[in-house]
């Protein structure tokens, strides 16, 4: 993956991602939504408080999957 600049997206601390999970799996009281990195806080998270018409929008949807489905049918 690339991010908005066109460089490749390399994670500097790849134990947030381990820490995180190991919070998830042994916490006694795990937290509903866990976001790792810039992209997540800032842009996906807001989503979240908009409807979900307008996040389907900005994020493209509907994608064309049905016209893909309907091609491996035949």
């Amino acid at each position: 993956m690339k991010n908005f600049i066109g460089k490749p997206r390399i994670c500097r601390r790849p134990e947030i991602v381990a820490e995180t999970m190991e919070h998830a799996l042994f916490a006694e009281y795990p937290k509903l939504d866990y976001y790792i990195g810039i992209d997540a806080k800032y842009f996906f998270r807001p989503l979240e408080f908009l409807p979900n018409f307008v996040a389907d929008y900005i994020l493209g949807w509907p994608a064309p999957y049905g016209e893909l489905i309907e091609e491996l049918k035949k």
